[in-house]
Order: C-alpha cells, then sequence, then structure tokens
C-alpha cells in the first residue's frame, strides 16, 4: 500500500506574520487534515471584516483525483455560499511559490464549532428555544443547497460553525460535496453520521444510494447531538450492536435517550432505515416548528404543571445530566459473520405520513 505523503511536504507550514497575497496576515494555525492546513489570518485592507479562516490545499499538480475534488470543493462551495447560514467564501487565492499553494478565504468562526458547543461549553442544555432556532436554520441551509443541486455528505456537529452564543449556525466544509444525485461512494462521510445506506450495508447490488435522504439523516443525528448531547450509536452499521436494537425495535431510541415524546416520533422518521420513507426537509422543517418538547424533562415538568402534580427533581448524578457526546453508544463491537442479516426488512416498518405526525404532535401537546 503506497505511503501517504506527509502533509508538511505538500504544503508550506506558515508562521504567524506570513503574508498571504500580500493582505493576509497569519495569526496562527487553527487546524489541519489530510490534505489542508487552516489559519487565523488579519486582512490588513479591510478594518471591518478583520479576520479569516484561510484553508490552504496544496498544489496536487500530479495527482488529477485530488486535484478534482479541489475543485469540487471550491465550486460548490462558491455555488452555495450565498446563504445566511453557510460559511462564506470570499475568494479564492494562489500562491505563486514553489508549492502553488491553493487559498480558501473564509469568514471566520470566532465561537468554534458545534462540537465544542455542545460538549465543552454546554450552550444548548435544556435550551428549547435556541435549539429550535438553530436547528431550523441547519434546515434552511441544507434545503438551499439541495435547491441548487448540492449534497453535502459530511454533515456533522464539527462541520458547523457557532455564532452569537450559539443562536447563530453556520455550515462549513464542501470537501465531500456532490452534485450526484445517486452516488456510489460509499462510506463517505463520518462514522457517527452517516446513514445506513451509504455504507452498503442494505445495497446488496450496489446500485448507489440517494444524497438527499442521505443528508437528512445526517441532520437527524446533529439533532439528537443539540438535544441530548449524546450520539445513538458508533455506527449505523449492522456491525454496530446498538444500532441492531434500533432495527430490531425503533422505539428503543425513547428508552435510551433523554428524548420526549413528540421529538421520538420526528426522530423516527428522520432515522427510517428505507431513505424513500425518510422526512423530506419541508416536513422536518415543519415538524420541528409544531415539536413543543425535545426533552423528556420538559415534557414531565410540562405535564406535571398541568396536571398540578409534582415534577421529580432533577439529580446531578441523574444519567442525562450533564449531556456528553462520548457517553453513548458503547465501543464498537463486531459481530459474528452469521449474525449479520437484522430479522427485519423495509416493508415491515411502518411510515406514518407527515399528516398524520403533524395531528400526533399537537395531540401531544398540553
Amino acid at each position: 500500500m503506497p505511503q501517504r505523503i506527509p502533509l508538511s511536504q505538500l504544503l508550506p507550514l506558515y508562521p504567524a506574520g506570513h503574508l498571504i497575497d500580500h493582505r493576509y496576515e497569519v495569526q496562527r494555525s487553527i487546524g489541519a487534515g489530510a490534505y489542508a492546513q487552516v489559519y487565523l489570518a488579519k486582512d490588513l485592507l479591510d478594518k471591518n471584516k478583520p479576520f479569516y479562516a484561510i484553508k490552504a490545499l496544496p498544489s496536487c499538480v500530479n495527482n488529477a483525483k485530488q486535484r478534482g475534488l479541489q475543485r469540487s470543493e471550491i465550486g460548490l462551495h462558491g455555488r452555495v455560499t450565498s446563504h445566511p447560514h453557510i460559511i462564506r467564501l470570499e475568494k479564492v487565492l494562489r500562491s505563486q511559490d514553489q508549492f502553488l499553494t491553493t487559498h480558501m478565504v473564509l469568514e471566520y468562526g470566532c465561537h468554534g464549532d458545534l462540537f465544542t458547543a455542545i460538549t465543552e461549553k454546554h450552550l444548548y442544555t435544556n435550551q428549547r428555544d435556541m435549539i429550535r432556532h438553530a436547528f431550523l436554520q441547519l434546515i434552511a441551509a441544507v434545503q438551499h443547497c439541495h435547491r441548487l443541486g448540492v449534497y453535502h455528505r459530511d454533515l456533522k456537529s464539527e462541520n458547523i460553525l457557532v455564532f452569537d452564543a450559539g443562536w447563530t449556525v453556520k455550515i462549513a466544509d464542501f470537501g465531500l460535496a456532490t452534485t450526484d444525485v445517486i452516488s456510489k461512494d460509499y462510506g463517505c462521510g463520518s462514522t457517527f453520521y452517516f446513514s445506513p445506506e451509504c455504507q452498503g450495508d442494505f445495497d446488496t447490488t450496489r446500485q448507489g444510494y440517494l444524497t438527499a435522504p442521505n443528508d437528512v439523516w445526517s441532520l437527524g443525528i446533529i439533532l439528537i447531538n443539540l438535544v441530548t448531547g449524546r450520539n445513538p450509536w458508533h455506527c449505523a452499521s449492522l456491525r454496530d450492536p446498538t444500532f441492531r436494537m434500533y432495527l430490531m425495535n425503533p422505539d428503543i431510541l425513547i428508552s435510551m435517550l433523554p428524548i420526549s415524546t413528540p421529538l421520538h416520533c420526528i426522530l423516527k422518521r428522520v432515522l427510517a432505515i428505507d431513505p424513500l420513507k425518510r422526512m423530506t426537509l419541508d416536513e422536518l422543517d415543519s415538524a420541528i416548528r409544531h415539536c413543543q418538547f425535545f426533552t423528556d424533562v420538559d415534557e414531565i415538568t410540562a405535564r406535571s404543571h398541568y396536571t398540578g402534580l409534582p415534577s421529580p427533581p432533577i439529580s446531578p448524578n441523574h444519567p442525562h445530566f450533564p449531556p456528553l457526546l462520548p457517553v453513548l453508544p458503547p465501543p464498537l463491537a463486531f459481530l459474528p459473520a452469521n449474525d449479520l442479516q437484522p430479522p427485519f426488512s423495509y416493508c415491515t416498518l411502518d411510515s406514518t405520513s407527515h399528516e398524520d405526525l403533524l395531528q400526533d404532535l399537537a395531540a401531544l401537546k398540553v
């Protein structure tokens, strides 16, 4: 197997004070990936927008595939960048040194990503209105992308930047985005967030998976992150024991996560195994607007108030407090080869209509 060339051999590592395009002064490195380095840089010419994130991409002169991926990322991000809840791509620069580095000048998210906001800052803990407000922004951003024929394929908490103390969120990183309505790039995305069909477990004919429902699935996992601070499973794969339990009984979600009954109804449709029965983005937007409670504590408290009964106290030792993403799932376990087929099929899973779901949500309100 060929060895991956170290990033340091593909890209220059800029020290603080280095100038990009004689205008952007590097402050520090704020991130690195397999084929990119991200810097915080100060714009010396525009005092109104002093700071940007600059993503440095290697030349890839001798790698046609990687060069194509770079062009795709830049082109697709540029296509959707006008939306208020997508990180702006301001401009693209090409260095004239021996590295021929491509620089994407991006809007800077000074408050970090959604993962940090959830796990370290706890911005969304028991913040029902903020969760609704932020998640509706994400839906709107993904709707914008899909209308323009762009499918993100790597929606996750780490790829969402936070502004205004959590009230504003913006989608970033279009490195895996595609215009393909049906894709055969199995395993494209991040383990916790991609759909079961994206991994190919349910596609024995290898005809490809629908990219729009794949994005909807990822949004469902992000919604669970926001509300509970957890991931429901390590991977939506037949090899994951927690996910296999969900396949056998989708109602297990409400027993293993601190979610309300209305949210449970929504999640079962967002995380429908059959992508054709999965909620559309329009339906998800409507359902979130109609969902009165997201957590079980909110629901119990409201119903206790309605009935005049005292609500149970919340102990600091309660398993649902404080939320941390790593709590669930259990360690990934690999099952025997002869035990990989779950006892279900698409046709055995009921698909509640959107109208029925909205009626159910209305009936659940106190």
